[in-house]
């Protein structure tokens, strides 16, 4: 897609709209270069009459590219779904004392943009320790279930605030953080 040289206004459900006001000039300075193009020919009749209708196809061309590309954008954009958020659980992070067995430790997130965090356990299956994982809120209000190695589970948070999590299986060295943010 060609670069839209004029400003964007952003509406509530975050789509771009173009600024009336820029539209607007673009079509007064076509309509006031065609105009000049008219005044500038040769005040004969006849040459006038000659060059009125290719100016006037060439001006009328011109303000339809330019609403056309400064709204077809807009009338074509598709909504993004919200992003997933992802804390990966690295390879050993089974071992007793593993450093950062939840990265990033802490993870920020907005909602309505990326409020759905997904733990990935990328622990090898051929792995002896206990390799299975999971994310449990401090406080219970989330859980993210078991997690094999190799796997992913998701939970959404809906509620601003902050949610030290752990894992039930190595409580002592795996924890990490949500911090949830309204946007």
């Amino acid at each position: 897609m060609l670069p839209v040289p004029y400003h964007v206004v952003s509406t509530a459900n975050g789509t771009a709209n173009p600024d009336p006001l820029d539209l607007g000039l673009l079509v007064i300075l076509l309509i006031g270069i065609s105009y000049l193009t008219y005044e500038l020919v040769d005040r004969n009749t006849t040459t006038r009459r000659r060059l009125m209708p290719p100016l006037t196809i060439i001006a009328a061309a011109l303000i339809g590219l330019t609403i056309s590309f400064a709204i077809l954008p807009t009338l074509t954009a598709v909504p993004t779904s919200p992003q997933i958020a992802v804390v990966t659980i690295p390879a050993g992070a089974s071992t007793v004392n593993f450093p950062n067995a939840f990265q990033p430790t802490t993870i920020t997130v907005v909602l309505g943009i990326n409020n759905t965090v997904g733990w990935a356990n990328l622990e090898p299956a051929t792995c002896v320790n206990t390799c299975d994982h999971n994310a449990h809120g401090d406080t219970g209000l989330f859980y993210s279930g078991n997690i094999p190695p190799g796997f992913t589970n998701k939970f959404t948070f809906t509620i601003v605030g902050t949610y030290p999590y752990h894992c039930d299986y190595h409580t002592s060295w795996m924890k990490g953080t949500v911090v949830v943010k309204s946007r």
